[in-house]
């Protein structure tokens, strides 16, 4: 009993220094929190933790002994992966595609960093329905910040609308915001608008999705731009 018991701490062992490790889940969470925000990067963390406890809990009971005596069950897990993968392949190539660049012509320049990105791109897509093209730009760094970028669209939009997840007093959009007055302000059609969070405290979880940007706030601030002709 006492081998069994020192293979099964060494297993937990192992198991520990790999959770607590940086690895491809690591890469995976830092990536969600980037482009999709945080709450993503919480669920990708849980779905991560959950397929490990999973992993732990049918190697203790000895479902994984029990399924590599059987070539039946060992082929049946197979094949259901193997369908899985089939089912996420169609689902990739069927997505409908979205693309968004400060090249082609537009009617306002969305400037978008972080998780608010899929949100502007979502309202591009349905202004382009009604025949209105939003030009946005993907801002990975605030420093160094793709200035030329940002310039060129302003002076080809003649609008601004600047979009992050921060608060609006002190955030990176307000650097933007003044690069633009500095050397495009002549270039301005409207006042540039800004869609951030609020100037409060980042609020608990139950109440974020009321304070972050949301479509519906881009969109009001689309609209804002639209009315100065």
């Amino acid at each position: 009993m006492s081998h069994y018991m020192y293979e099964f701490l060494g297993l937990m062992a192992v198991f520990s220094i790999m959770i607590v490790s940086p690895g491809a889940d690591f890469a995976i969470v830092v990536r969600q929190s980037i482009v999709h925000g945080r709450r993503s990067a919480i669920m990708t963390s849980f779905g991560i933790g959950a397929s490990l406890l999973f992993h732990i809990s049918y190697t203790i009971l000895g479902l994984g002994l029990l399924v590599s005596k059987s070539l039946f069950l060992f082929g049946m897990l197979k094949w259901a992966g193997a369908a899985y993968l089939f089912y996420l392949g169609i689902k990739a190539l069927r997505a409908p595609g979205m693309e968004a660049s400060g090249e082609a012509p537009g009617d306002i320049l969305d400037d978008a960093a972080g998780g608010t990105v899929p949100m502007v791109l979502k309202t591009a897509q349905a202004f382009q329905e009604k025949g209105i093209n939003l030009e946005v730009i993907d801002l990975r760094t605030i420093s160094p910040i793709d200035t030329e970028a940002i310039k060129e669209s302003v002076d080809k939009t003649g609008r601004l609308m600047i979009v992050h997840e921060a608060v609006k007093t002190g955030g990176g959009g307000a650097e933007i915001a003044t690069i633009v007055r500095e050397e495009c302000l002549y270039s301005l059609a409207a006042p540039i608008v800004r869609v951030t969070g609020y100037d409060t405290p980042y609020p608990v979880q139950t109440v974020e999705d009321d304070w972050l940007p949301n479509v519906e706030r881009i969109t009001e601030g689309v609209e804002n731009l639209l009315s100065y002709q």
